[in-house]
């Protein structure tokens, strides 16, 4: 913990200077504040949720929704790292849901936030560990839990200096309830105590039937203004579209091709890239018309993915043809998609399991990919009937909701 307390004032700096950057860019002066542990509400006696950013917010929505419903009394704040996961938050809650940013973890802005706050549990959504955060709450009283814990293999691998933190974190935490048996063992390989584990199951594979139903009605109000079927590339990142272009190309597609980018920032960069080719290219941005010439329709804005994906013959995943770990393929498999992703899956093993076992889903190597454009393409019976498997196979998850609810309300009553 030292050491760890030592690194995060030498980069007490740069990382305040890094909030300011990003609030000054979108506009939003009380990221700023509640970074850096001002301005933070208080809320005695309230469930508080950490969903670091948008995934992690749609994760736990069914579960908010379920609380709210059973118990309309109990005061519940959700924070987040991410302006997205903020504004995510909004989206779905509105005003019955208190939102701040969550503080980087000094000890005094967690102290502080501790004192004002005065939260009855705090449930952390996956991977959040901040020692200095679960510190100060193991020394107050106030229970610490993850839900949907999620190691990757790159975590249980940090430096030595990391991992002693972590340790120290995880044996202060009241319970880690799993999405996995692997990611159990990695809890544990970490230093959480083995009578604090337990595996309950991935709640992303839980239907968010209100988004999805807000989803269904965006999807026929123009998210993607045209009659033309169309092919989504979700979520890509850097190296990926000049890549997934190419492969669309060699599979002479017919359809339109509609990327959207999982950093919308990027659009100067994707435009720069894709410009040799030659293409016809749209930008949702800039308000452009899709024409029966253009081939490329870049859909670089926010919080419009379900209905993107609503629209689409298919999806191709982003972030898992370069190694960054995948993106969510579940939000694809819940709307009846067939999914195409590449061999860089590590954050979403579980997921990539599930569809490829109910064969819902193709993984193949970059190189491979427009062959299985081609086939899906060519095949518009399979492809349907993939995205039913995958629909179905998520709906069998669904008593996690149950279990997951059960979990909270046995630890707030």
């Amino acid at each position: 913990m030292k050491t760890y307390r030592f690194v995060l004032r030498l980069l007490g700096l740069p990382l305040a200077l890094h909030v300011a950057w990003l609030a000054l860019r979108h506009g939003d002066g009380r990221y700023l504040r509640q970074r850096l542990g001002v301005g933070l509400p208080r809320r005695p006696g309230a469930l508080w949720f950490h969903a670091v950013s948008v995934g992690e917010v749609n994760a736990i929505a069914p579960l908010v929704r379920a609380l709210r419903e059973q118990h309309p009394r109990w005061d519940i704040v959700v924070s987040t790292g991410t302006m997205t996961g903020g504004a995510r938050v909004a989206a779905l809650f509105g005003e019955t849901v208190t939102h701040f940013y969550l503080p980087i973890d000094w000890r005094h802005a967690m102290a502080r936030l501790l004192r004002r706050l005065q939260a009855r549990h705090l449930y952390l959504v996956e991977t959040e560990l901040w020692p200095n955060l679960i510190d100060l709450c193991y020394r107050r009283g106030l229970p610490v839990s993850i839900l949907n814990g999620r190691l990757s293999a790159r975590t249980t691998e940090a430096a030595g200096w990391l991992r002693a933190a972590y340790a120290h974190a995880l044996a202060q935490l009241e319970h880690v309830h799993a999405r996995s048996e692997e990611d159990a063992r990695r809890f544990l390989r970490l230093g959480t105590p083995a009578d604090r584990v337990s595996v309950v199951g991935n709640i992303k594979l839980v239907r968010d039937g209100e988004a999805a139903a807000a989803s269904q009605q965006g999807a026929g109000e123009g998210v993607v203004p045209t009659t033309r079927p169309y092919v989504l590339a979700a979520s890509t990142r850097e190296d990926e579209e000049g890549l997934i272009v190419r492969a669309w190309r060699a599979a002479a597609g017919d359809p339109l091709l509609v990327i959207a980018p999982r950093h919308p920032q990027r659009l100067a960069a994707i435009l720069r890239e894709l410009a040799p080719l030659g293409l016809d290219i749209a930008v949702r941005s800039r308000g452009e018309a899709i024409s029966a010439d253009t081939d490329i329709y870049l859909a670089d804005t926010l919080g419009e993915m379900r209905g993107l994906m609503a629209g689409a013959e298919f999806v191709i995943m982003g972030g898992s043809f370069v190694p960054r770990g995948g993106q969510n393929i579940l939000e694809a498999a819940q709307g009846g998609k067939a999914v195409i992703f590449g061999p860089h899956m590590d954050n979403f093993e579980d997921e990539a399991r599930l569809l490829l076992a109910h064969e819902a889903a193709w993984q193949c190597a970059p190189d491979r990919l427009a062959g299985a454009i081609e086939r899906l393409l060519g095949e518009p019976a399979r492809c349907r009937a993939m995205g039913e498997r995958g629909r179905a196979a998520v709906a069998a998850q669904q008593h996690l909701l149950a279990d997951y609810l059960r979990i909270v309300t046995t630890n707030s009553i």
